[in-house]
């Protein structure tokens, strides 16, 4: 017996690999490939897209004074730089560091259409990301401009969702759909595509969970775990440290809402939860040291200063009261921006009363035997999104008008429990 779980074991860990090897192959070939696309067959969109830069604001609230609709064209005009600064005589050496327009003396846009018209401007190297979206953005460019890469990512995204949602009512998992809407909503989905470089969560996101959940509709809980890893992989490649987390809970949380439909013990769950959370972290982790791996051998660097200075960068800051008044303060931030808190005034008020509301209906329609193992998983993974939180509290402190999107995963966790607590999750007629 134990033979055999070996065997069977073994076999996992070899196709583990090999789905790392190969995703993680894939995306270098990407990465490699947008770099030999010439210069002359991206130039005119990418002057078309310096021009956009340059008429907009670096940081512009589509809502005067609401952080929760801050559009980030920094990180967008710095996107774009890197994947025009990829040399087709370097493809490796240039993907590698990743340089982008950049004087200190100036601001990131202004740099960035001077360099456009000067190859030798000033460059600043940004080693400690794949940068998969500046490829996407090099590729992208021979066909539109930024403006038309927003289209596309709305497009995209709201596909995405729809599909999503027609996959949960498909199986009469009206809950889960229903619960879904609202997490995306309380995070204000309809920006997300207006800032490029945050979109790549969310399109991975929701490409990942209509698929985990017809895997487990028929309780293939294996290959939901080998998507994950895909995903932890995919999202290393193509994130620019925003919210990563939502690639891993959020269709996790949705295939623990149909496992625990389905019974089973909470041991048998919380074990399964924690191998898919192992598997996404893995590729993620791993996939992140390849970066350092590959730019150490390709440049011929010791990258080591460059990690120990991107980890403390974001993880050490006690801020001017103490850690613990920073930490609350960032926390804050970041559930301030929720919807509708993040909406100034008015929103603040509604966002006290849809609380109110929202307390007084699960209190006053709470129904006998709901299952608290079932609301404590989800908790369990809820609470993952303010680990990350803390443990990155520098990161999320100064970024939190992005950051914050990671707790639509929060929000599903909340929703789902909310409906086993009043007994709102049934399929095909039966409460569960």
């Amino acid at each position: 017996m134990w033979v055999i779980m070996f065997e069977k074991s073994l076999k996992h860990i070899i196709k583990y690999i090999l789905v790392f090897a190969l995703t993680a192959a894939l995306c270098f070939a990407l990465l490699v490939s947008s770099a030999l696309i010439p210069k002359e067959a991206v130039r005119e969109n990418t002057l078309r897209s310096a021009g956009f830069f340059a008429e907009n604001e670096i940081f512009c609230d589509r809502i005067t004074g609401s952080a929760a609709t801050r559009i980030d064209n920094y990180a967008d005009t710095i996107t774009v730089s890197i994947g025009w600064c990829f040399d087709e005589n370097d493809p490796l050496g240039s993907t590698m560091r990743a340089e982008y327009y950049n004087n200190d003396y100036e601001n990131v846009r202004d740099s960035f259409a001077k360099g456009l018209q000067d190859s030798g401007y000033a460059r600043t190297e940004y080693l400690r990301y794949w940068h998969g979206s500046s490829a996407v953005s090099r590729i992208m460019h021979m066909f539109t401009d930024i403006s038309g890469m927003h289209t596309c990512a709305a497009v995209l995204i709201f596909t995405l969702a729809a599909v999503l949602l027609a996959v949960l009512i498909r199986f009469r998992l009206y809950a889960e759909a229903v619960c879904s809407a609202l997490a995306l909503i309380s995070v204000s989905i309809w920006f997300v595509p207006d800032s490029i470089q945050n979109v790549w969560c969310f399109i991975i996101m929701l490409a990942a969970a209509p698929v985990c959940v017809l895997f487990a509709m028929r309780g293939r809980y294996e290959s939901v775990c080998t998507v994950l890893l895909i995903g932890g992989v995919v999202t290393n490649f193509f994130d620019f440290l925003t919210v990563e987390t939502l690639t891993l809970l959020f269709p996790l949380i949705l295939v623990i809402s149909i496992k625990r439909r389905k019974g089973g013990s909470l041991k048998d769950d919380l074990i399964y939860a924690a191998k898919c959370c192992a598997l996404w972290l893995g590729g993620y982790c791993l996939m992140w040291v390849l970066k350092w791996v590959c730019a150490a051998v390709i440049l011929n660097i010791d990258v080591l200063p460059y990690v120990g200075g991107h980890i403390s960068e974001r993880m050490y800051d006690r801020g001017d009261n103490g850690l613990a008044a920073y930490l609350i303060e960032m926390l804050a931030r970041n559930i301030g921006c929720l919807f509708p808190f993040g909406y100034t005034e008015p929103g603040v008020i509604a966002a006290v009363l849809l609380t109110l509301g929202f307390c007084f209906y699960v209190f006053v329609f709470r129904k006998k035997g709901w299952d608290k193992r079932t609301v404590l998983i989800f908790m369990l993974l809820g609470a993952v999104v303010f680990i990350r939180y803390f443990v990155l509290h520098n990161h999320s402190y100064g970024h939190y008008f992005f950051t914050y999107r990671a707790q639509a995963s929060v929000m599903l966790a909340v929703l789902l429990s909310a409906a086993e607590i009043t007994g709102a999750r049934v399929r095909h007629g039966k409460k569960t």
